[in-house]
């Protein structure tokens, strides 16, 4: 099987505290999230591990995150077996390459990608690796991806697997959502019901999979929380076998990101005293609480618990039955609801190219308005 994970984003440092070391809690979840990944990877039945970009939150990691990497990448290369690792569009900018360091750890096992060209065959598969790659322009870096995707698409014959970091217009977005940079392009696996692609993807931190046309869709989702938008979600990877089944593998002991909502006329302490609280998480508060809230108290509760507090929101009553999952959606931004409200659209037209145009539309707007 393939252990397929994506998107760690080594060095975000959102909802955390500094340790004596200096290391920031979400930092320790993407590392142990990768120290999971390397001990599931030495069951027989992983025969290859694939990467699908933004192993770091930036494309110049920290020297403490680059020391975790080299040893976690010199523990994978004494499994000996296959890993791939591309980049995404955090770990490349049109200057750095946040990965080229791996060219002169001189490893076994381990394959860095650096072109858009390279393929491996894998039982009566074929798989190609789109990465992303430094070059004069952001711009260039997205065109790169894109025409290095369309041609793969062309040259494939059945039973192929595309890996990149990438967005199909149809996935769910999340937390990403706010990383996303405006009008990045997507492609729509409807056009190409003549063959059967299976695609590998990173860049969206939701993890889904779905099927269109002859092509099946598959983003394993960040291997960790970040924001509010994870909220209710799990966070892992995939394990794909030879026939094409995709299976997905919970990641433990990170920390979980929660949330509670205190009901009306509950007293918010002992509302908490009554619950059950997961050490070491992420606490997110809705109340409807009239009087000022003791935030002290509050805290001081959580901090004995080893729980930090990621966001506290007073609620009015008539908001007391939008759902929660109705709540997270209306943080999305003018492109995501844009995107969404295509994809739900029936027409015949390219989606593809409607999202395309209304971006830049919005975007026009949005210049107009600025003053611009």
């Amino acid at each position: 099987m393939i252990l397929f994970f994506s998107d760690v984003h080594l060095g975000l440092r959102s909802h955390s505290i500094q340790d004596s070391n200096g290391v920031y809690s979400a930092e320790l979840d993407a590392m142990q999230a990768l120290d999971y990944i390397c001990e599931r990877s030495k069951s027989e039945d992983i025969e290859m591990v694939i990467f699908g970009g933004d192993m770091t939150h930036t494309n110049h990691p920290t020297p403490p995150n680059v020391g975790f990497l080299i040893s976690w990448f010199l523990r994978m290369d004494s499994l000996n077996k296959p890993v791939f690792i591309i980049t995404g569009n955090h770990d490349t900018s049109m200057y750095h390459h946040g990965m080229i360091f791996g060219k002169s750890l001189n490893l076994k096992n381990i394959k860095f990608i650096y072109e858009t060209t390279y393929s491996e065959p894998w039982y009566d598969w074929t798989i190609r690796f789109i990465p992303y790659v430094p070059n004069k322009t952001l711009k260039d870096k997205d065109a790169i991806v894109n025409s290095g995707l369309a041609e793969a698409i062309l040259e494939s014959k059945d039973k192929t697997i595309i890996v990149s970091h990438v967005q199909e217009s149809s996935c769910k977005i999340g937390s990403e959502s706010r990383m996303l940079s405006r009008g990045v392009s997507l492609f729509d696996a409807d056009t190409l019901k003549d063959r059967k692609f299976l695609f590998l993807l990173g860049h969206i931190h939701t993890m889904q999979s779905y099927v269109k046309g002859n092509s099946t869709i598959i983003y394993p989702g960040s291997t960790s929380f970040m924001d509010e938008s994870d909220l209710n979600l799990k966070k892992g990877f995939r394990l794909i076998d030879k026939d094409g089944a995709v299976y997905f593998k919970e990641i433990p002991g990170i920390r979980k990101f929660l949330k509670y909502t205190i009901p009306d006329g509950i007293d918010p302490l002992e509302f908490f005293r009554d619950s059950r609280i997961l050490m070491g998480s992420v606490i997110f508060i809705d109340h409807f609480f009239e009087e000022k809230l003791n935030l002290p108290e509050i805290y001081k509760f959580f901090k004995d618990r080893e729980c930090l507090i990621g966001n506290i929101k007073k609620r009015s009553k008539k908001d007391s039955t939008i759902q929660d999952n109705i709540f997270i959606d209306t943080q999305k931004s003018n492109y995501d609801i844009f995107r969404d409200y295509v994809n739900n659209y029936e027409t015949t037209v390219s989606k593809s190219k409607l999202i395309d145009y209304g971006i830049k539309r919005i975007e026009a707007y949005a210049g107009i308005n600025k003053g611009n």
